[in-house]
């Protein structure tokens, strides 16, 4: 049996904050979608039959890719490993000496960065940013699946003792509703305000727009995966879409960890990352679908 913990919600009206612990049923999440396979194919190789593999440990979990009902104003991947680095290496140069990016592609790259604690840039579709315990790769242009295999070639081809312990597979969103009175809908389902009584009506009829401000749901070891793993779903008004008023964000954090970082460690969570990526993404997506359909489409 998998448990959804709701971890944080954070409410707002006027000029007071509230954050909250508690249990809320599991039906608020429960997931459905319609399907669509979406398959990418490196410039040059070959077609690629559509596969059959179902990861290991997913179960009944595994779901088609979701079809969103509202089309995302932004929509990105980001693969973030916990470990050990050298910051320092992870420059356009070098990555296009181990043609990892186009020799182009590194030239036109925009240098944020370049530190021994902390280096950071952007070039084309990639956001990269690495630091000496965490290291991050992030895009907003499809297809995603050049992420993982660009990060994957990084640790597993090139950097394969680097110690790690900890993989995040992260799909986030920025969608946008038709009225402020249809983001309030969606925060009163997922956070009603009746239980918090008096102050709760106060809420309701506010002339700001108070509610819902921040939730994050928790499920720990899904899909009978290890204690250690994780899938945190969090909601928020957009800061970047709808003006502060028809914008939502959602964050899906699918959560690896192991045990210890052994020399290797990195490789290993290259094997996660290459077998669980697709699935991943088809499981936040239908969670981030069901996030949609609370609103009064």
């Amino acid at each position: 049996m998998h448990h959804f913990v709701l971890e944080k919600v954070s409410f707002l009206h006027f000029k007071s904050r509230l954050h909250l612990t508690k249990m809320v049923p599991e039906s608020a999440f429960d997931l459905g979608g319609r399907g669509v396979q979406l398959n990418y194919r490196p410039r040059g190789d070959a077609p690629r039959e559509p596969s059959t593999h179902q990861p290991k440990g997913r179960g009944s979990e595994v779901l088609t890719r979701a079809c969103m009902r509202i089309e995302p104003e932004i929509s990105g991947v980001t693969i973030v490993i916990v470990g050990r680095f050298n910051p320092a290496i992870f420059t356009p140069a070098w990555f296009a000496l181990h043609t990892l990016l186009p020799e182009k592609v590194a030239e036109s790259a925009e240098l944020h960065v370049a530190h021994n604690q902390m280096t950071e840039f952007s070039a084309d579709w990639l956001t990269l940013r690495a630091m000496t315990e965490r290291f991050s790769a992030e895009t907003v242009q499809a297809p995603y699946v050049r992420l993982r295999d660009l990060v994957t070639k990084v640790f597993k081809e090139h950097l394969p003792h680097t110690p790690a312990t900890q993989l995040g597979i992260n799909r986030q969103v920025h969608f946008r509703v038709k009225s402020a009175s249809e983001r309030d809908h969606i925060g009163r389902a997922l956070a009603p305000v009746q239980p918090w009584g008096q102050w709760g009506e106060r809420i309701e009829r506010g002339s700001e727009q108070g509610g819902l401000r921040s939730l994050t749901m928790l499920q720990v070891a899904p899909a009978e995966r290890a204690v250690t793993d994780q899938i945190n779903v969090t909601v928020e008004p957009s800061a970047r879409i709808g003006e502060g008023r028809t914008g939502v964000y959602v964050n899906v954090n699918d959560h690896f960890a192991i045990e210890t970082p052994e020399t290797g460690s990195a490789e290993q969570l290259m094997h996660l990352l290459d077998r669980e990526f697709d699935a991943s993404l088809k499981h936040s997506e239908a969670i981030i679908d069901q996030v949609m359909s609370l609103a009064r489409i």
